[in-house]
This record gives C-alpha cells, sequence and structure tokens, in this order.
C-alpha cells in the first residue's frame, strides 16, 4: 500500500473481515438497551428529586437533589449513545452503498 495516493479515504482498498457481531440488528438492539437504561435512570432520578423536596428542603435534600442531576445526567449520556448507535451504524449499514453487506446470501452472515 506504500506508494498509493488517492484522492479520497473511500478510494484506498480497505482489507477487512466480516464480523457477525456488528449485523446492524445486533446493534439495534445495543441502541434500544441504551435508551432503556435512560429511561430507568430518568424514573429513578425523578423519584430521587420527589423525595427530596417531600422530605423537606434542607442539606440532606441538597445533596439528594444533586444526585437526581447526576442521574439525569448519566440519561443523557445513554440517550446520546444511543442515538449515536443508532445514527452511525444501524441507518448508515441499512442505506450504505452496500445494500447487501448483510444479505442472507452472504457466506460470513449465515455463520453464528
Amino acid at each position: 500500500m506504500t506508494g498509493m495516493t488517492a484522492s479520497s479515504y473511500d478510494a484506498l482498498p480497505y482489507e477487512s473481515q466480516f464480523n457477525p457481531h456488528s449485523h446492524p440488528d445486533h446493534l439495534a438492539v445495543m441502541a434500544a438497551l441504551f435508551g432503556c437504561a435512560a429511561l430507568v435512570l430518568i424514573v429513578i432520578s425523578a423519584k430521587v428529586g420527589w423525595d427530596a423536596c417531600a422530605d423537606g428542603l434542607d442539606a440532606a435534600a441538597a445533596q439528594q437533589i444533586i444526585e437526581a442531576v447526576g442521574l439525569l445526567a448519566a440519561a443523557v449520556v445513554a440517550l446520546q449513545i444511543a442515538q449515536t448507535i443508532t445514527e452511525e451504524e444501524v441507518v448508515a449499514m441499512h442505506t450504505s452503498a452496500h445494500p447487501h453487506a448483510f444479505d442472507a446470501s452472504c457466506p460470513a452472515s449465515s455463520s453464528s
């Protein structure tokens, strides 16, 4: 590959082997699990915040509210990961220039 010049990354040969674990359906499940984790974190954060306000507004409540905000931040990160997996891997693979990359006729995709 030395001495090769190309005007774009796509013009260079890329030798790789098929990885069945990177199938878009598997990645979609991972994105859904991150989305579910985010929803659970939001519910827990709401409960922690509600309990903090119900117990009275004092130093202990402030600590609980800070914890609730931290849980919300973790939920946002989980949603961003789910969105990134969905946009970059699942949608990109289904709309790629190689529509038959994960077709059943591909010998590598049929092996588990």
